[in-house]
């Protein structure tokens, strides 16, 4: 009976598993696919991460293109940097034999920043190096988790408003280099409207940057419905 009992609860803990994982690791396989569908497979591609790693797939989108860096533009600046970082992923998954990643700036540290960590606003810095001795070293950008961020650029052009998880801290550099304010809202801890938020601040466009298992589970994104 009780062999019986593990067995159940091993197939049990599989289909569990199944029902969690299949659906992200169907994503994984078809942003290899080299078509612009995401049900038809056309065959094997890597342009889609090419692409991904520099911020033109979202300025293009925003109608804003040419005004894209290429990679040989940027230098790594001369900021403290860390080679044992360990995200999210890495504590979920259980896949701890990985190599590490590294947090490097490549984006100098020239733009206003204002955080509104617990309602009123804060004078902060696009990068908090002394997170990098700490546990959570992703919190070097922003410095971390908070409901809303403010970068403001005086050569930028427009305002972009970002409903994001902290994956995208990462990102916020590159678009303050070309707009005069990019505007981050975490939903996780801002509970207003965000179409609101977008009406009375002036903003241009509106983006939402999320890592996929986010988006797909944070049920905070119901906040977007509200007018």
């Amino acid at each position: 009976m009780k062999k019986r009992k593990i067995r159940f609860s091993h197939v049990y803990l599989a289909i569990v598993m199944g029902v969690t994982y299949l659906p992200i690791l169907m994503v994984v396989l078809f942003s290899f696919n080299d078509s612009s569908v995401p049900v038809a497979w056309k065959g094997f591609t890597l342009e889609w991460y090419r692409t991904l790693f520099r911020d033109r797939a979202l300025m293009e989108a925003l109608g804003r293109g040419a005004e894209v860096l290429e990679p040989g533009a940027f230098e790594r600046r001369a900021y403290p940097h860390a080679d044992e970082f360990q995200g999210t992923l890495y504590s979920q998954s259980g896949v701890h034999w990985l190599a590490p990643d590294t947090i490097e700036f490549w984006v100098e540290d020239r733009f206003e920043v204002t955080s509104w960590r617990d309602g009123t606003p804060e004078r902060a810095e696009l990068y908090d190096v002394s997170k990098l001795e700490g546990k959570d070293k992703y919190a070097a950008f922003l410095g971390g988790n908070q409901p809303l961020c403010v970068i403001r650029n005086p050569e930028g052009e427009g305002k972009l408003l970002l409903i994001r998880d902290s994956y995208a801290d990462s990102l916020a550099p590159f678009l303050a280099q070309h707009f005069e304010e990019v505007h981050l809202l975490d939903l996780r801890y801002y509970r207003y409207s965000a179409a609101g938020y977008a009406r009375e601040n002036g903003v241009d466009e509106i983006a939402v940057v999320y890592s996929v298992p986010n988006f797909i589970t944070d049920r905070n994104l119901v906040v977007l419905t509200q007018p």
